[in-house]
């Protein structure tokens, strides 16, 4: 007989049935068992992961991170898990934007590269940061390489509703799809001659209809926002190639680019754009490609674009749901002003989009999508999950954020994000300075860092996050040792929002519930009945 004695908590319950639903997803892919591994059995010597790399002029430097247990290394995973699920545990379902096999759809299945594009950089982005991996990876790229085109093209279709092959394809929009960023990113991570051919393939595609692209940027009511994301893997492209086009391509499209204000603007479309202008900033120490970034992101800020807990509309200025990947896109949007221009503020801002905007976005099934946006918080009904974009987007800017918790900038060490887990950090002399967090954080305001490898010049500084109060750091060093405590206190506050304020206890934004509500448009039975001082005013 079971023994049914032992109460189980709803956080156990959750991470109960995703275990179980990663384990089924690992039985149905052959030797995925075998393959998964945990921080417990490894050391981030021994996982495969993206390597970070000096970038602007050899000033800053990304993490390679590996997570410890952690809401964080929880949400990717379940994010990874749901991507694993029905029905994209299906490889056939998942490829049907590329193979189309006939009297076969899928929601978004014309739209080439799209699905099977974002698995791919998603999967390339999470590996190894929470010492998992996803074992169809390889199954994957090996998928998408099949549907090569001698033109270089990849897919039967271009992206149309009207089937068209590519070659009719004025701008070939099929070839800025997410898949030549999923490439790029494979390549990345494994060094396979065959995803960086497929990715210049992909390229010299768009270059040959360049022309075209460069008149209807010309004309904002030809072009929309979303093909215009191809700056980051073009600015990628460049970074490994040196081919001058491909960065000719990114300013084309620098030069012809809207502001978000004044004009009905598809926000992931955009931020994305943005986000890849960032990256050329990043490759080519050149700061004027942030330029655009800059006037932008205080637009989205002073204009309030954003909802107070760092939720984004699906289109600007306001629209009557949210995106799951334009909260992802913002995230990882300000993660890059931090780094770039080493901005406390970017960072604190990327870290109350993760705690509020981006978790409440996640279903309990680890999906992303949309919610309605009402005047004061969310509404609970259209809820729409998208596992077509959005949970991908967003598994990756939760693994953007793990790299960003440490990062090198101008010859320190800087502690953005207080994540539990170790970091290396490529050094400018060479090699790697190796950190781990404890922390309990936001639970507990109380974090403990070890560094190993410092130069002994180096200075390591911690960000102290803005709902941390009586801050109090103490250092201890022994030649390239160093030992940080961290301590402080959360607790409530109140925020001027600019019209009325909020309440925030830690990083989380508290919601009122019903019962605060004027009680002429609010009742019922909960709310009537809730002891006196139960839901505070």
């Amino acid at each position: 007989m079971r023994d049914h004695s032992q109460k189980i908590s709803r956080r156990s319950f959750i991470r109960q049935t995703t275990a179980t639903g990663a384990a089924t997803a690992c039985l149905s892919t052959a030797s995925a068992a075998a393959r998964s591994t945990t921080p417990a059995q490894t050391t981030i010597q021994e996982i495969r992961s993206l390597t970070p790399h000096l970038l602007l002029n050899g000033t800053v430097a990304v993490s390679r991170p590996l997570l410890a247990p952690s809401q964080l290394s929880f949400r990717i995973g379940l994010a990874r898990t749901r991507m694993a699920s029905y029905p994209c545990d299906s490889m056939d379902f998942v490829m049907m934007d590329l193979e189309r096999p006939d009297r076969r759809s899928r929601h978004a299945h014309w739209c080439t590269g799209d699905l099977s594009g974002r698995l791919l950089e998603f999967l390339c982005c999470a590996e190894g940061v929470d010492g998992k991996n996803d074992a169809r990876l390889e199954e994957l790229f090996q998928r998408i390489l099949q549907q090569r085109r001698p033109s270089g093209f990849i897919g039967r279709y271009s992206a149309s509703p009207d089937d068209p092959v590519p070659e009719q394809d004025p701008v070939r929009a099929g070839a800025a799809s997410k898949l030549f960023h999923g490439l790029l990113r494979y390549y990345e991570l494994t060094g396979e001659p065959r995803a960086l051919s497929a990715a210049k393939g992909l390229a010299e595609v768009l270059w040959s209809v360049h022309e075209e692209w460069a008149k209807r940027l010309a004309d904002p009511r030809t072009f929309g926002d979303v093909s215009q994301w191809v700056v980051e893997p073009f600015a990628r492209l460049y970074n490994i190639t040196k081919d001058p086009r491909w960065i000719e391509f990114c300013r084309m499209i620098r030069d012809g680019l809207q502001s978000c204000e004044n004009r009905v603007c598809h926000s992931h479309g955009f931020l994305s754009t943005l986000r890849g202008l960032q990256e050329l900033t990043l490759i080519t120490g050149d700061l004027s490609w942030n330029e655009a970034v800059d006037r932008n992101y205080r637009i989205i800020v002073e204009k309030q674009f954003e909802m107070a807990d760092g939720n984004i509309p699906e289109k600007f200025p306001h629209s009557e749901r949210n995106e799951g990947c334009s909260i992802a896109d913002w995230l990882m949007l300000n993660l890059n002003q931090g780094l770039i221009h080493g901005d406390d503020l970017a960072y604190d801002k990327a870290e109350r989009i993760f705690w509020n905007a981006l978790a409440f976005n996640q279903l309990i099934t680890g999906g992303l999508g949309h919610r309605r946006i009402t005047a004061n918080g969310y509404g609970v009904d259209k809820i729409h999950e998208a596992w077509w974009c959005c949970t991908q987007n967003g598994g990756m800017a939760m693994s953007h954020y793990a790299r960003h918790t440490v990062t090198l900038r101008q010859k320190t060490l800087q502690i953005n994000l207080l994540t539990p887990g170790q970091f290396q950090v490529p050094l400018p002399g060479g090699g790697f300075a190796r950190l781990r967090i404890d922390t309990a954080y936001p639970a507990r305001p109380e974090t403990v860092i070890e560094a190993e490898n410092m130069p002994v010049e180096m200075p390591l500084r911690v960000r102290i996050p803005s709902c941390m109060q009586d801050a109090n750091i103490q250092e201890t060093r022994d030649g390239k040792r160093r030992r940080v405590l961290l301590s402080g206190k959360i607790g409530h506050r109140i925020e001027q929002c600019h019209p009325g304020v909020i309440l925030t206890y830690g990083p989380l934004v508290l919601a009122p519930g019903r019962g605060a509500e004027n009680k002429a448009t609010a009742k019922d039975s909960f709310s009537e009945g809730a002891p006196a001082g139960y839901i505070p005013k």
